[in-house]
Protein backbone atom coordinates (compact mmCIF):
# COMPACT_ATOMS: atom_id res chain seq x y z
CA UNK A 1 0.00 0.00 0.00
CA UNK A 2 2.61 2.27 1.02
CA UNK A 3 4.29 2.26 -3.02
CA UNK A 4 0.70 3.21 -4.33
CA UNK A 5 0.40 6.48 -1.62
CA UNK A 6 3.98 7.17 -2.34
CA UNK A 7 4.11 7.10 -6.25
CA UNK A 8 0.28 7.21 -7.10
CA UNK A 9 -0.91 9.61 -4.54
CA UNK A 10 1.90 11.69 -3.88
CA UNK A 11 4.11 11.27 -6.61
CA UNK A 12 7.61 10.61 -5.09
CA UNK A 13 9.11 8.45 -7.05
CA UNK A 14 12.87 7.94 -4.97
CA UNK A 15 13.41 4.80 -3.81
CA UNK A 16 11.97 3.12 -0.80
CA UNK A 17 15.08 1.67 -0.04
CA UNK A 18 14.79 1.80 3.68
CA UNK A 19 10.82 0.26 4.11
CA UNK A 20 11.78 -2.19 1.77
CA UNK A 21 15.11 -3.26 3.70
CA UNK A 22 13.14 -2.73 7.30
CA UNK A 23 9.84 -5.18 5.89
CA UNK A 24 12.24 -7.99 4.91
CA UNK A 25 14.21 -7.83 8.24
CA UNK A 26 10.90 -8.51 9.96
CA UNK A 27 9.81 -10.93 7.61
CA UNK A 28 13.52 -12.52 8.40
CA UNK A 29 13.51 -12.19 11.79
CA UNK A 30 9.92 -13.90 12.27
CA UNK A 31 11.66 -16.94 10.13
CA UNK A 32 14.44 -16.97 12.24
CA UNK A 33 12.20 -16.99 15.23
CA UNK A 34 10.48 -20.00 13.64
CA UNK A 35 13.63 -22.17 13.17
CA UNK A 36 13.13 -24.54 16.14
CA UNK A 37 9.09 -24.78 15.77
CA UNK A 38 10.30 -26.76 11.84
CA UNK A 39 10.57 -30.03 10.87
CA UNK A 40 14.51 -30.81 10.70
CA UNK A 41 13.68 -31.17 6.66
CA UNK A 42 12.83 -27.94 6.58
CA UNK A 43 15.37 -26.12 8.56
CA UNK A 44 18.46 -28.12 6.13
CA UNK A 45 16.24 -26.66 3.07
CA UNK A 46 16.11 -23.28 4.77
CA UNK A 47 19.87 -23.56 5.38
CA UNK A 48 20.93 -25.14 2.48
CA UNK A 49 19.85 -21.17 0.34
CA UNK A 50 22.34 -19.62 2.83
CA UNK A 51 25.27 -22.36 2.04
CA UNK A 52 24.59 -22.24 -1.68
CA UNK A 53 24.74 -18.73 -1.80
CA UNK A 54 27.95 -18.24 0.37
CA UNK A 55 29.50 -20.92 -2.43
CA UNK A 56 28.03 -18.12 -5.21
CA UNK A 57 29.60 -15.37 -3.05
CA UNK A 58 33.14 -16.96 -2.51
CA UNK A 59 33.10 -18.12 -6.26
CA UNK A 60 32.24 -15.33 -8.09
CA UNK A 61 34.05 -12.50 -5.66
CA UNK A 62 30.70 -10.44 -5.50
CA UNK A 63 31.23 -7.28 -3.09
CA UNK A 64 29.73 -8.12 0.52
CA UNK A 65 27.10 -5.10 0.35
CA UNK A 66 25.70 -6.64 -3.17
CA UNK A 67 25.68 -10.44 -1.58
CA UNK A 68 23.92 -9.18 1.18
CA UNK A 69 21.52 -7.36 -0.61
CA UNK A 70 20.48 -9.84 -3.02
CA UNK A 71 20.64 -12.34 -0.54
CA UNK A 72 17.74 -10.71 1.67
CA UNK A 73 14.84 -11.13 -1.05
CA UNK A 74 16.00 -14.35 -2.05
CA UNK A 75 15.52 -15.10 2.02
CA UNK A 76 12.07 -13.92 2.15
CA UNK A 77 10.37 -17.56 0.69
CA UNK A 78 12.51 -19.39 3.23
CA UNK A 79 11.61 -17.14 6.11
CA UNK A 80 8.00 -16.94 5.36
CA UNK A 81 7.66 -20.88 5.09
CA UNK A 82 9.39 -21.33 8.39
CA UNK A 83 6.86 -19.11 10.03
CA UNK A 84 3.70 -20.51 8.65
CA UNK A 85 4.73 -23.58 9.33
CA UNK A 86 5.68 -22.81 13.12
CA UNK A 87 2.01 -21.19 13.07
CA UNK A 88 0.10 -23.91 11.87
CA UNK A 89 1.38 -25.69 14.71
CA UNK A 90 0.57 -23.08 17.11
CA UNK A 91 -3.17 -22.89 19.02
CA UNK A 92 -3.94 -20.01 17.16
CA UNK A 93 -3.80 -21.35 13.79
CA UNK A 94 -8.25 -21.24 13.63
CA UNK A 95 -7.78 -17.67 15.07
CA UNK A 96 -5.04 -17.01 12.29
CA UNK A 97 -7.30 -18.36 9.58
CA UNK A 98 -10.12 -16.33 10.52
CA UNK A 99 -8.28 -12.82 10.57
CA UNK A 100 -6.28 -13.57 7.28
CA UNK A 101 -9.50 -13.90 5.25
CA UNK A 102 -11.20 -11.07 6.43
CA UNK A 103 -8.00 -9.16 5.61
CA UNK A 104 -8.20 -10.78 2.04
CA UNK A 105 -11.28 -9.89 0.88
CA UNK A 106 -10.06 -5.94 2.28
CA UNK A 107 -7.29 -6.55 0.32
CA UNK A 108 -9.61 -7.27 -2.87
CA UNK A 109 -12.00 -4.60 -2.09
CA UNK A 110 -9.05 -2.45 -1.76
CA UNK A 111 -7.43 -2.67 -5.29
CA UNK A 112 -10.95 -1.47 -6.77
CA UNK A 113 -10.50 2.30 -5.90
CA UNK A 114 -6.65 1.93 -6.32
CA UNK A 115 -6.83 0.66 -9.80
CA UNK A 116 -9.62 2.92 -11.03
CA UNK A 117 -7.83 5.88 -9.86
CA UNK A 118 -4.76 4.44 -11.57
CA UNK A 119 -6.79 3.75 -14.80
CA UNK A 120 -7.71 7.60 -15.04
CA UNK A 121 -4.25 8.70 -14.50
CA UNK A 122 -2.51 5.99 -16.91
CA UNK A 123 -5.05 4.31 -18.87
CA UNK A 124 -4.98 0.71 -19.47
CA UNK A 125 -1.50 0.03 -18.81
CA UNK A 126 1.29 -1.86 -16.29
CA UNK A 127 0.58 1.34 -13.92
CA UNK A 128 -2.63 -0.27 -12.54
CA UNK A 129 -0.90 -2.34 -9.91
CA UNK A 130 -3.82 -1.31 -7.40
CA UNK A 131 -2.32 -1.40 -3.98
CA UNK A 132 1.00 -3.05 -4.97
CA UNK A 133 1.91 0.07 -7.02
CA UNK A 134 2.91 0.81 -10.34
CA UNK A 135 3.93 -1.10 -12.93
CA UNK A 136 2.67 -3.92 -10.25
CA UNK A 137 -0.24 -5.09 -13.04
CA UNK A 138 1.43 -8.60 -13.42
CA UNK A 139 2.09 -9.83 -8.89
CA UNK A 140 -1.65 -7.77 -8.76
CA UNK A 141 -2.97 -10.47 -10.63
CA UNK A 142 -1.87 -13.17 -9.80
CA UNK A 143 -2.55 -12.40 -6.42
CA UNK A 144 -6.50 -11.52 -7.04
CA UNK A 145 -7.13 -15.03 -8.53
CA UNK A 146 -5.67 -16.58 -5.81
CA UNK A 147 -7.13 -15.00 -3.59
CA UNK A 148 -10.38 -15.15 -5.08
CA UNK A 149 -9.64 -19.10 -5.42
CA UNK A 150 -9.76 -19.23 -1.49
CA UNK A 151 -12.56 -17.07 -1.10
CA UNK A 152 -14.53 -19.14 -3.30
CA UNK A 153 -13.95 -22.38 -1.62
CA UNK A 154 -14.60 -20.77 2.23
CA UNK A 155 -18.04 -19.58 0.66
CA UNK A 156 -18.90 -22.61 -0.79
CA UNK A 157 -17.78 -24.33 2.01
CA UNK A 158 -19.70 -22.30 5.03
CA UNK A 159 -23.00 -20.33 3.09
CA UNK A 160 -23.31 -21.97 -0.36
CA UNK A 161 -22.93 -25.68 -1.68
CA UNK A 162 -22.72 -24.43 -5.17
CA UNK A 163 -19.27 -23.06 -6.32
CA UNK A 164 -20.43 -21.47 -9.19
CA UNK A 165 -23.20 -19.43 -6.93
CA UNK A 166 -19.89 -18.82 -4.48
CA UNK A 167 -17.94 -17.12 -7.17
CA UNK A 168 -20.56 -14.94 -8.93
CA UNK A 169 -20.67 -12.24 -6.43
CA UNK A 170 -16.98 -12.34 -6.19
CA UNK A 171 -16.10 -11.78 -9.85
CA UNK A 172 -16.86 -8.25 -8.85
CA UNK A 173 -13.08 -8.21 -7.73
CA UNK A 174 -11.80 -8.87 -11.19
CA UNK A 175 -12.43 -5.44 -12.39
CA UNK A 176 -8.51 -4.54 -11.68
CA UNK A 177 -7.81 -7.04 -13.69
CA UNK A 178 -9.64 -5.91 -17.00
CA UNK A 179 -8.18 -2.57 -16.51
CA UNK A 180 -4.45 -3.30 -16.59
CA UNK A 181 -2.85 -5.51 -19.51
CA UNK A 182 -2.26 -8.76 -18.06
CA UNK A 183 -2.23 -10.94 -20.94
CA UNK A 184 -1.88 -14.02 -19.19
CA UNK A 185 -5.07 -13.70 -17.54
CA UNK A 186 -6.93 -15.12 -20.30
CA UNK A 187 -4.42 -18.61 -19.45
CA UNK A 188 -5.42 -18.14 -16.23
CA UNK A 189 -9.23 -18.07 -16.38
CA UNK A 190 -9.66 -21.97 -17.67
CA UNK A 191 -7.79 -22.83 -15.10
CA UNK A 192 -8.68 -20.91 -12.24
CA UNK A 193 -12.34 -21.99 -13.07
CA UNK A 194 -11.76 -26.21 -13.62
CA UNK A 195 -9.73 -25.78 -10.32
CA UNK A 196 -12.61 -24.01 -8.45
CA UNK A 197 -15.98 -25.92 -9.94
CA UNK A 198 -13.83 -29.35 -9.50
CA UNK A 199 -15.19 -31.40 -12.08
CA UNK A 200 -16.97 -34.57 -10.53
CA UNK A 201 -20.01 -34.45 -13.05
CA UNK A 202 -21.96 -33.57 -16.28
CA UNK A 203 -23.39 -30.42 -14.29
CA UNK A 204 -19.47 -29.50 -13.07
CA UNK A 205 -18.74 -29.33 -16.89
CA UNK A 206 -21.71 -26.98 -18.04
CA UNK A 207 -20.70 -25.03 -14.66
CA UNK A 208 -17.51 -24.76 -15.95
CA UNK A 209 -18.10 -23.89 -19.81
CA UNK A 210 -20.79 -21.29 -18.48
CA UNK A 211 -18.18 -19.56 -16.05
CA UNK A 212 -15.44 -19.55 -19.08
CA UNK A 213 -17.36 -17.83 -20.91
CA UNK A 214 -18.66 -15.69 -18.57
CA UNK A 215 -15.26 -14.62 -17.19
CA UNK A 216 -13.58 -14.53 -20.57
CA UNK A 217 -15.94 -12.91 -22.21
CA UNK A 218 -16.29 -9.90 -19.75
CA UNK A 219 -12.49 -9.30 -19.68
CA UNK A 220 -12.49 -9.47 -24.03
CA UNK A 221 -14.99 -6.72 -23.93
CA UNK A 222 -12.85 -4.74 -21.68
CA UNK A 223 -9.55 -5.50 -22.61
CA UNK A 224 -7.29 -2.86 -24.22
CA UNK A 225 -3.63 -2.61 -25.02
CA UNK A 226 -2.56 0.75 -23.57
CA UNK A 227 -4.68 3.01 -25.42
CA UNK A 228 -5.56 1.28 -28.69
CA UNK A 229 -8.63 -0.81 -28.43
CA UNK A 230 -9.05 -4.19 -29.38
CA UNK A 231 -11.90 -5.98 -30.60
CA UNK A 232 -11.07 -9.75 -30.46
CA UNK A 233 -7.78 -9.98 -27.58
CA UNK A 234 -7.50 -13.47 -27.55
CA UNK A 235 -7.59 -13.84 -31.09
CA UNK A 236 -5.00 -10.74 -30.99
CA UNK A 237 -3.19 -12.37 -28.28
CA UNK A 238 -2.80 -15.77 -29.41
CA UNK A 239 -1.53 -14.90 -32.79
CA UNK A 240 1.48 -16.79 -34.01
CA UNK A 241 3.39 -13.34 -35.00
CA UNK A 242 2.53 -11.81 -31.63
CA UNK A 243 3.47 -14.96 -29.41
CA UNK A 244 6.86 -14.81 -31.74
CA UNK A 245 7.35 -11.12 -30.88
CA UNK A 246 6.41 -10.97 -26.99
CA UNK A 247 8.27 -14.27 -26.03
CA UNK A 248 11.20 -15.63 -28.33
CA UNK A 249 11.70 -12.08 -30.78
CA UNK A 250 15.57 -11.53 -31.30
CA UNK A 251 17.03 -8.92 -28.90
CA UNK A 252 17.92 -6.08 -31.81
CA UNK A 253 13.79 -5.87 -32.66
CA UNK A 254 12.68 -5.27 -29.41
CA UNK A 255 13.34 -2.67 -26.58
CA UNK A 256 12.86 -5.53 -23.76
CA UNK A 257 13.98 -8.77 -24.55
CA UNK A 258 11.53 -11.28 -24.69
CA UNK A 259 10.89 -13.59 -21.85
CA UNK A 260 11.66 -16.76 -23.21
CA UNK A 261 14.67 -15.37 -24.83
CA UNK A 262 16.15 -13.94 -21.39
CA UNK A 263 15.81 -17.72 -19.98
CA UNK A 264 17.82 -19.12 -23.42
CA UNK A 265 20.45 -16.33 -23.12
CA UNK A 266 20.52 -16.96 -18.57
CA UNK A 267 21.70 -20.60 -19.82
CA UNK A 268 23.73 -20.17 -22.13
CA UNK A 269 25.43 -17.68 -20.01
CA UNK A 270 26.04 -19.25 -17.60
CA UNK A 271 26.96 -22.70 -19.22
CA UNK A 272 29.98 -21.19 -20.16
CA UNK A 273 31.55 -21.92 -16.81
CA UNK A 274 30.84 -25.06 -14.86
CA UNK A 275 31.30 -22.69 -11.44
CA UNK A 276 28.69 -20.26 -12.62
CA UNK A 277 26.49 -23.31 -14.09
CA UNK A 278 26.05 -24.67 -10.86
CA UNK A 279 26.39 -21.33 -8.32
CA UNK A 280 25.30 -18.42 -10.73
CA UNK A 281 26.42 -15.13 -11.99
CA UNK A 282 26.01 -12.79 -8.53
CA UNK A 283 23.31 -12.67 -5.95
CA UNK A 284 22.48 -8.98 -6.02
CA UNK A 285 22.54 -8.51 -9.80
CA UNK A 286 19.23 -7.23 -9.71
CA UNK A 287 19.07 -5.19 -6.89
CA UNK A 288 20.95 -1.56 -6.76
CA UNK A 289 21.03 1.41 -8.80
CA UNK A 290 19.06 4.22 -6.77
CA UNK A 291 20.48 4.07 -3.41
CA UNK A 292 23.08 1.39 -3.54
CA UNK A 293 24.84 1.56 -6.70
CA UNK A 294 24.36 -1.08 -9.17
CA UNK A 295 27.73 -4.16 -9.47
CA UNK A 296 29.78 -4.20 -12.43
CA UNK A 297 28.05 -7.55 -13.63
CA UNK A 298 24.41 -5.78 -13.66
CA UNK A 299 26.26 -2.87 -15.54
CA UNK A 300 27.33 -4.60 -18.40
CA UNK A 301 24.22 -7.16 -18.31
CA UNK A 302 22.13 -3.99 -17.48
CA UNK A 303 20.26 -4.38 -20.83
CA UNK A 304 19.39 -7.99 -20.01
CA UNK A 305 18.29 -7.52 -16.40
CA UNK A 306 15.88 -4.52 -17.32
CA UNK A 307 12.19 -5.31 -17.92
CA UNK A 308 10.36 -8.46 -17.62
CA UNK A 309 11.92 -11.41 -15.85
CA UNK A 310 10.65 -15.00 -15.31
CA UNK A 311 11.81 -16.00 -12.36
CA UNK A 312 13.71 -19.20 -13.62
CA UNK A 313 15.89 -16.30 -15.71
CA UNK A 314 16.09 -14.39 -12.20
CA UNK A 315 17.11 -17.72 -10.60
CA UNK A 316 19.61 -19.14 -13.05
CA UNK A 317 21.59 -15.90 -12.82
CA UNK A 318 21.55 -15.50 -9.50
CA UNK A 319 22.53 -18.69 -8.21
CA UNK A 320 22.62 -21.52 -11.01
CA UNK A 321 21.43 -24.48 -11.10
CA UNK A 322 21.71 -25.72 -7.71
CA UNK A 323 19.82 -22.63 -6.08
CA UNK A 324 17.29 -23.10 -9.03
CA UNK A 325 16.52 -26.70 -8.03
CA UNK A 326 16.61 -25.83 -4.29
CA UNK A 327 13.83 -23.10 -4.46
CA UNK A 328 11.64 -25.38 -6.93
CA UNK A 329 11.78 -28.13 -4.73
CA UNK A 330 11.34 -25.75 -1.37
CA UNK A 331 8.29 -23.91 -3.11
CA UNK A 332 6.70 -27.16 -4.64
CA UNK A 333 7.14 -29.41 -1.20
CA UNK A 334 4.88 -26.73 0.82
CA UNK A 335 2.49 -27.91 -1.25
CA UNK A 336 2.32 -31.16 0.04
CA UNK A 337 2.07 -29.86 3.66
CA UNK A 338 -0.40 -31.17 5.71
CA UNK A 339 -2.74 -29.89 8.33
CA UNK A 340 -3.94 -32.32 10.87
CA UNK A 341 -3.38 -35.06 8.34
CA UNK A 342 -5.35 -33.39 5.83
CA UNK A 343 -3.61 -31.76 2.75
CA UNK A 344 -4.23 -30.11 -0.20
CA UNK A 345 -6.63 -31.86 -2.65
CA UNK A 346 -5.83 -32.32 -6.22
CA UNK A 347 -7.73 -29.15 -7.80
CA UNK A 348 -6.10 -27.21 -5.32
CA UNK A 349 -2.74 -28.44 -5.78
CA UNK A 350 -3.22 -28.21 -9.53
CA UNK A 351 -4.17 -24.66 -9.33
CA UNK A 352 -1.33 -23.52 -7.38
CA UNK A 353 1.26 -25.50 -9.45
CA UNK A 354 0.14 -23.55 -12.40
CA UNK A 355 0.45 -20.25 -10.88
CA UNK A 356 3.97 -21.42 -9.89
CA UNK A 357 5.01 -22.29 -13.52
CA UNK A 358 3.34 -19.12 -14.90
CA UNK A 359 5.68 -17.33 -12.81
CA UNK A 360 8.79 -19.41 -13.44
CA UNK A 361 8.14 -18.59 -17.40
CA UNK A 362 6.45 -15.00 -17.21
CA UNK A 363 7.17 -13.04 -14.35
CA UNK A 364 9.13 -12.74 -10.99
CA UNK A 365 6.04 -12.54 -8.38
CA UNK A 366 8.27 -14.83 -6.24
CA UNK A 367 10.90 -11.57 -5.44
CA UNK A 368 8.00 -9.89 -3.95
CA UNK A 369 7.34 -10.08 -0.26
CA UNK A 370 3.53 -9.24 -0.55
CA UNK A 371 2.83 -12.58 -2.61
CA UNK A 372 5.39 -14.57 -1.37
CA UNK A 373 3.31 -14.23 1.80
CA UNK A 374 0.10 -14.05 0.41
CA UNK A 375 0.82 -17.44 -1.76
CA UNK A 376 2.04 -19.74 1.19
CA UNK A 377 -0.31 -18.37 3.67
CA UNK A 378 -3.18 -19.54 0.83
CA UNK A 379 -1.83 -22.87 1.04
CA UNK A 380 -2.07 -23.20 4.30
CA UNK A 381 -5.73 -21.62 4.40
CA UNK A 382 -6.51 -23.82 2.33
CA UNK A 383 -5.79 -26.92 4.04
CA UNK A 384 -7.33 -25.80 7.01
CA UNK A 385 -10.59 -25.16 4.97
CA UNK A 386 -10.30 -28.69 3.99
CA UNK A 387 -10.08 -29.64 7.57
CA UNK A 388 -13.54 -27.76 8.44
CA UNK A 389 -14.97 -29.36 5.41
CA UNK A 390 -13.73 -33.29 6.56
CA UNK A 391 -15.38 -32.28 10.04
CA UNK A 392 -18.54 -30.94 8.54
CA UNK A 393 -18.80 -34.01 6.49
CA UNK A 394 -18.13 -36.27 9.73
CA UNK A 395 -20.43 -34.26 11.66
CA UNK A 396 -23.45 -35.09 8.73
CA UNK A 397 -22.27 -38.61 9.07
CA UNK A 398 -22.66 -39.28 12.59
CA UNK A 399 -26.23 -37.42 12.74
CA UNK A 400 -27.35 -39.49 9.62
CA UNK A 401 -26.50 -43.14 11.48
CA UNK A 402 -27.93 -41.50 14.57
CA UNK A 403 -30.91 -40.68 13.08
CA UNK A 404 -31.53 -44.07 11.80
CA UNK A 405 -30.39 -45.90 14.58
Amino acid sequence: MYKFVQKDILGIQENSFIVDLLLDAILIYLGISAFNKNTNHQKILSLLVIAFSILGFAYNSTDIITYLNGLRELLIIPAVILFLEAVKKSPLVLFFFKEVKRFIFFFLALQIPCALYQFSQYGASDKVGGSLGAYSSGILTLTIFISLFFLTLFNSTFYTKSRFKALLPLTVFLLPVVLNETKITFIIIPIFILCVIQVKNFRSIISISIGCLILIGAVSSLYSDGTKKINNPIKEIFNKDFLEKYLTNEVEKGEDVPRFTKIAFASKLISEDSGNFLLGMEYGAFKGGTFLKTSPFAQKYNWLLLGSRPYIFYLLITGGLLLSLLILYQINKVLYAQFLNIKLNNFQTLFLRFIIIIIMLYNDAFRDRFFISIFFTIQILLTVLNWYEMRKIQYCQKIKVHLYE
